[in-house]
């Protein structure tokens, strides 16, 4: 695939997923697969896949899939704990830091897809299809 040749990383394992809802996610640390859904597959044009893929390759270039797994399970984890509103003060505040990082991953993953393609373009085209 051209985008993991041009971004310099390993060809992650491909899956589609059933699903009207147009959506492509990245799983996996050791082994990476990134799953499209049959709607995106619908919606987007063949340059606006390779924006997404590129974007989804982003997220293996930058590490987000082993950092997001990670808070995710530190967030479940702490709210079995929760039982006073101190407890809940914090959680609360975990939960609006990971928030906050997770978005900051997303536009980490879109800088990459502009890079990949040299222009910010392609990147904007594929947020006003969906």
């Amino acid at each position: 695939m051209k985008v993991c040749k041009r971004l310099e990383i390993d060809i992650p394992d491909f899956y589609l997923a059933l699903d009207r809802e147009p959506n492509a996610y990245t799983y996996g640390d050791t082994n990476i697969s990134i799953v499209i859904t049959s709607g995106l597959l619908e919606t987007m044009t063949l340059k606006q896949l390779e924006t997404v893929l590129a974007h989804e390759c982003g997220h293996i270039v930058c590490r987000h899939v082993l950092y997001s797994t990670m808070g995710r399970y530190i967030l479940q984890g702490a709210e079995l704990f929760v039982g006073g509103f101190i407890s809940r003060a914090i959680v609360t505040s975990l939960q609006y830091a990971f928030s906050h990082w997770m978005r900051c991953s997303e536009l980490s993953a879109d800088r990459v897809a502009a890079y990949y393609h040299m222009s910010s373009e392609p990147v904007i085209d594929v947020m006003m299809a969906l």
